[in-house]
């Protein structure tokens, strides 16, 4: 009888011993699977938030002149607001973020294609990359990303200003000496204003100029001509 007894109850410590092992198993297989899923939202987050600091940057839509990827992260440049600052100052020029005479035109997202241009030969249109932000989401449904593989010119262009981004600062300065340049010959034309009250047809003059030493610069003429 006491053997029964004893046996019977080493199975239940057996048992409970199994239990609490399987228990554990089970929390720590959980916590596990937990803390990789966290790890997979982090890097989802990570990758989309860089997507979007990259295709900004690019545009000319914020600047990280000075500063790197990682410090811009620490001070609250985060998904959210490199959302946000895609869409708005796109899709809502009539808040007056900035001053130029052609209401259609940003130009300092047009600079940077400019710049695309002339260092690369590549043409990539104002208007086709207007399209590209004229959705925050794919016909499926997922966020349009420049680089989800349905933007290749997008992508192209990114990708390049991001290797070469340092120049751009150069390539804007040297934009502006030329404006500069012209205005003290040709006082009548400072009116024109600062180089982002230019129209399309003089930003491109002034590109052509800082590609091209030999070019003449004439903006006048084409204020005259209407644009």
């Amino acid at each position: 009888m006491k053997k029964w007894i004893n046996r019977k109850k080493v199975a239940i410590i057996v048992g409970i011993i199994v239990l609490l092992s399987g228990g554990l198993f089970t929390y720590y297989a959980i916590e596990e699977r937990g803390r990789r899923d966290r790890e997979v939202i982090a890097l989802e987050g990570e990758r989309i938030a860089n997507a979007y600091l990259r295709v900004n940057v690019a545009f000319n839509m914020v600047s990280i002149s000075g500063r790197d990827r990682e410090l811009l992260i620490e001070q609250g440049i985060v998904i959210g607001l490199m959302r946000d600052i895609w869409m708005v100052y796109l899709n809502f020029p009539e808040l007056g973020w900035w001053d130029f005479a052609d209401s259609s035109l940003n130009p300092a997202f047009y600079l940077s294609l400019r710049f695309y241009e002339n260092r690369t030969g590549v043409y990539l249109s104002y208007e086709k990359a207007m399209d590209y932000f004229s959705q925050e989401f794919e016909p499926d449904g997922s966020l349009r990303l420049y680089n989800n593989g349905n933007h290749p010119e997008i992508e192209a262009f990114v990708d390049w200003f991001w290797e070469n981004k340092a120049e751009f600062d150069e390539f804007q300065n040297r934009m502006r000496q030329l404006l500069f340049d012209y205005f003290n010959a040709n006082e009548s034309a400072r009116e024109m204003g600062t180089i982002f009250r230019l129209s399309p047809q003089m930003l491109d003059a002034l590109a052509r100029a800082e590609a091209d030493p030999g070019y003449v610069l004439d903006l006048t003429s084409l204020r005259e001509q209407g644009y």
